[in-house]
């Protein structure tokens, strides 16, 4: 089979697979419809962006990365992006199920194809803008009434799913590439305001800058922040057992979220550092610049004088 038909035979199939998932999406498993459908679109991604990519301005998949953007970005699809807790009639949404999903996946799914700088930072922008808008929905979500008559210590983190942390991560490694790729393009410094955009993640001002190792470290110790929120949620299995129980609905034994609050301040403690750590690191690489500058025109000033006093002495 041809590269031609196997892309058109990989898209086809993958719309039959997301037809029948609508189809029986009332059956607990069609959320594998979804997964094998994604990755059949996958399929056809791949070779779609070695016959007809360069002509469109795409570039083809070659490297490593840009095969985990559209692995990671379409697995994120088939996943759940809201945990299902009963008492709150909060119900188990899959990625293929919200918008902010759909349009995060686009999103980095474009940064991975597209070979024009301006359009790869619009679309990771999209998508950071979309991984936001699902956590501030989540966090409407806690203020409803059918959530606040319970009483029970609802985190935001408890209501993030799977779903999410997988785009959130592949995210991640979208933006550092694109970090890294402009830091090795670019010969000269970049501008303030393009600095600051990219020091609002951690150490992704760094990468920017070429420090790549020092961002590197400080984005995974974010990494490590983001797991231990994960660890310390409410998981999806403990609100669906509490609440199995026929005589009453329940939920899990409540419990001090003081963790979750010292993780959040710690995170957005980092957030600030490195923020602060990219603009001194900036400043440091501008400063012998602007020294050396200081030094030469010192120079040419004494250079002009010389003369001048030469001529006066002998005069």
């Amino acid at each position: 089979m041809g590269s031609g038909r196997l892309t058109a035979a990989a898209f086809v199939l993958a719309a039959l697979l997301g037809a029948a998932s609508r189809v029986w999406a009332s059956n607990p498993n069609s959320g594998l419809l979804v997964l094998v459908g994604a990755a059949c679109a996958g399929v056809g991604l791949l070779a779609a962006s070695h016959n007809i990519g360069p002509r469109l301005g795409l570039s083809e998949l070659g490297e490593g990365r840009s095969l985990l953007v559209i692995a990671g970005s379409l697995t994120a699809l088939a996943v759940p992006w809201q945990t299902q807790i009963p008492p709150a009639h909060l119900d188990r949404l899959f990625g293929w199920q919200t918008p902010a999903a759909w349009f995060c996946i686009a999103a980095l799914i474009a940064a991975a194809l597209v070979r024009r700088p301006l359009v790869r930072g619009f679309a990771l922008t999209v998508a950071a803008t979309a991984l936001a808008a699902w956590v501030a929905w989540l966090g409407h979500l806690l203020l409803t009434p059918e959530v606040t008559r319970l009483s029970f210590p609802f985190q935001v983190v408890d209501l993030l799913a799977v779903g999410w942390y997988l785009a959130a991560i592949t995210f991640l490694v979208a933006a550092e590439g694109e970090a890294a790729r402009r830091s090795a393009e670019d010969t000269g410094a970049p501008r303030l305001s393009e600095l600051v955009v990219w020091a609002l993640l951690p150490g992704l001002g760094l990468v920017r800058l070429g420090r790549r190792a020092a961002g590197l470290a400080w984005l995974g110790a974010g990494g490590v922040l983001g797991f231990l929120l994960w660890v310390s949620a409410y998981g999806q299995d403990q609100f669906l057992y509490w609440s199995s129980f026929s005589y009453t609905v329940l939920l899990p034994p409540a419990r001090s979220r003081g963790d979750v609050t010292a993780l959040l301040w710690l995170l957005a403690l980092l957030l600030v550092t490195s923020f602060l750590s990219t603009l001194w690191a900036a400043r440091r690489e501008r400063q012998p610049r602007s020294q050396l500058a200081s030094w030469t025109g010192l120079g040419q000033t004494g250079g002009h004088d010389r003369p001048g006093g030469a001529g006066r002495r002998r005069g």
